[in-house]
């Protein structure tokens, strides 16, 4: 059975991972920092082309190709967009905590107040994401859909569906059970493309396969490929991907005189038929999102040093936004044939460009979006930010001495970096971490 990676990614968001963790992924994406990670030595200097089309076995072109996959989900979703602002806000919770301690020295990790809300939002976003389960081979496949209720600070409490899944693991001989999320609607996606690439991959049910078993016991029509990636694509468009999943699942067992020609067929009722109460429409709820991102990015950093990233930024997310709105089950459309992607998947990196992309002894490549190729980008920012979370959560040091040290021009790597990373906010020569913590005015005397 592989090894799940997904429940590490999870973590990957609240503490730095270990060499162990590292060693036994083939590739990574952590959500809402533009960071992807595929294990291997081969130089990734010669950009996509080193990755795509030169001597790169297809293994390791098609980890690259699912982790993208995750990048396109972070930016072309209204769940994707949540990954990015969660980040941001708990930065501004935290950095603000520590900003205006009385006690004189700080410490960590850093006790974020109920005053925020921050305790109710992690709480809502790991039941949208889901547990990874880890499921070797599933059959008995059940679920039940339950209510949970999660305290605010303030107001009344929010009351949700959740949908624990239940499967008999053959690999293991033992029953298993977790709760069904996000996590397991991405892995989905991703190991279908990945595959349609490479069809030697081989994953687990939970998390990469369980979503289409699922959809395959309950409305077989639906998963087939480019119905299953129009049916993921449309639930990720929801703030709680897995309700909108279940919702149509069940709408379309119900109701036998529904049925769909094509993707675009299913997407566009799926869109219509489900909006989210409260909502003008999913297209105006992801808008919002959008907005609330740039937002939140471009008043976090505020700086001329960053000026240009900021710009990056939102030439991302515009150019997601008008590939959700012309070719909203561009998903489907990104592998030509094995071992081949399509003119879609180049022109998309074209317009994206290909965000930080790490190798095992953390050497990078970044490729920026056509246009923008004069512009001085820091493709690490959201890595940097990241790892001050990290920071305040307890993590011991800087989760980015690896990539400086991988950086022959870059600042040296010493004891600071490890025992305490904010006091390098006070030299001449700024790292990434040390640069954003002294922009940010936190107290260097920690």
């Amino acid at each position: 059975m592989r090894e799940s990676l997904d429940e590490k990614l999870i973590l990957t968001n609240n503490r730095e991972m270990t060499k162990e963790e590292l060693s036994s992924a083939k590739g990574l994406y952590c959500p809402g920092v533009f960071h992807l990670f595929v294990n291997i030595e081969y130089d990734l200097k010669g950009g996509i082309n080193a990755i795509l089309f030169d001597d790169l076995p297809p293994e390791w072109s098609s980890t690259f190709l699912h982790e993208y996959v995750h990048f396109l989900q972070d930016i072309t979703t209204t769940f994707g967009l949540l990954n990015i602002l969660h980040l941001v806000e708990y930065l501004r919770n935290a950095n603000e905590v520590i900003r205006s301690s009385s006690s004189g020295k700080i410490t960590f990790p850093t006790k974020v107040t109920t005053k925020f809300n921050w305790g109710s939002n992690e709480k809502l976003k790991q039941v949208y994401s889901g547990q990874a389960g880890e499921v070797g081979e599933a059959t008995s496949i059940s679920y039940d859909r339950g209510r949970e209720v999660i305290a605010l600070a303030q107001g009344e409490p929010l009351e949700i569906d959740t949908f624990m899944v239940k499967c008999l693991d053959q690999e293991r001989q033992s029953w298993s059970e977790f709760l069904f999320g996000a996590i397991h609607i991405k892995e989905g996606m991703a190991h279908i493309i990945q595959r349609e690439f490479d069809p030697s991959v081989k994953h687990d049910s939970a998390p990469y396969r369980i979503a289409k078993q699922i959809a395959e016991n309950l409305v077989p029509e639906v998963s087939h490929n480019d119905m299953f990636l129009s049916l993921c694509s449309a639930s990720l468009m929801h703030y709680h991907p897995a309700q909108l999943f279940f919702d149509v699942l069940e709408r379309l067992r119900e109701d036998k005189r529904l049925s769909f020609s094509s993707p675009e067929g299913l997407y566009n009722w799926i869109m219509v038929s489900f909006v989210p109460e409260g909502e003008k429409s999913f297209r105006s709820l992801y808008e919002k999102h959008l907005d609330l991102a740039e937002d939140a990015f471009s008043s976090a950093i505020p700086f001329s040093i960053y000026r240009d990233t900021v710009t990056w930024f939102r030439h991302l997310l515009n150019e997601a936004k008008n590939l959700r709105s012309s070719s909203p089950t561009f998903f489907s459309d990104l592998v030509k044939t094995e071992g081949v992607v399509s003119p879609k998947f180049l022109k998309l990196i074209n317009s994206l460009g290909v965000p930080l992309t790490t190798n095992r002894n953390s050497e990078g490549v970044f490729v920026p979006p056509a246009g923008l190729e004069d512009l001085q980008i820091l493709p690490y920012q959201l890595k940097a930010a990241h790892s001050i979370a990290l920071v305040h959560r307890g993590s011991r040091g800087c989760s980015m001495r690896k990539l400086c040290s991988a950086d022959e021009e870059g600042p040296e790597v010493d004891r600071t970096c490890i025992d305490s990373p904010w006091v390098r906010s006070q030299r001449d020569q700024l790292c990434p971490f040390g640069q954003l913590w002294k922009a940010w005015g936190l107290p260097h005397d920690c």
